[in-house]
C-alpha cells in the first residue's frame, strides 16, 4: 500500500517539476494558468491548521503550497496521500483521500454519511468538494459521484 504512495506522490512530484521546468523555459506569457510556491506548513491561517490537527491528528503533513489564479488558496497534501484543499482564510474547500480509501469520518454532515451508509453500504467517500452554494460533491470508491445541497440532500 505504501509502496503505491510513495510510487505515485513520486510520480506527482516528477510531473510537477517538469511541468514547471517548461513554463519556466517558455517565451510565451501564462497569465492565465495558476501558479503554487511551495510554503512551511506554520504558515497556513488558523482554521486550516486546526482542521488537520482535528481531522489528520497522526498523519504527518507531506507538503504544503500556496498559489491559483490569485494566489488565493492552498494545497496541502499529507503523508498518507490524502489531500486538502483551503481558501485564504484557511476554510476547506475539497478534500482526496488516497485511492480506495475514505475522507475522515465528520467532514461531510452526518445526513450525507447516512445516505452513503444506507444506500452504498460498500463503498466510502473518496472524496468531497463543497460548491458556491453549500452543497456537496462527493465521490465515492466505487467511482459513483453524488451532489448534495447544503442540508445534506441528495439532488
Amino acid at each position: 500500500m505504501y509502496r503505491d504512495i510513495n510510487l505515485h506522490r513520486i510520480m506527482k512530484k516528477l510531473l510537477l517539476a517538469l511541468v514547471v521546468t517548461i513554463s519556466t523555459l517558455s517565451m510565451t506569457s501564462c497569465e492565465d494558468e495558476p501558479y503554487y510556491n511551495y510554503i512551511d506548513p506554520s504558515d497556513l491561517p488558523g482554521p486550516a491548521l486546526s482542521f488537520i490537527r482535528t481531522y489528520y491528528p497522526t498523519d504527518p503533513i507531506w507538503d504544503v503550497y500556496i498559489g491559483g489564479y490569485y494566489n488565493d488558496s492552498y494545497v496541502v497534501e499529507m503523508e498518507s496521500g490524502a489531500i486538502v484543499y483551503f481558501d485564504t482564510y484557511g476554510n476547506w474547500y475539497a478534500v482526496y483521500a488516497p485511492t480506495g480509501y475514505g475522507v475522515p469520518y465528520g467532514i461531510v454532515p452526518l445526513s450525507i454519511e447516512n445516505f452513503v451508509s444506507y444506500y452504498y453500504p460498500y463503498a466510502t467517500i473518496n472524496g468531497v468538494e463543497t460548491n458556491d452554494y453549500g452543497g456537496y460533491h462527493i465521490i465515492l470508491t466505487n467511482g459513483r459521484e453524488i451532489d448534495f445541497d447544503r442540508w445534506g440532500n441528495p439532488l
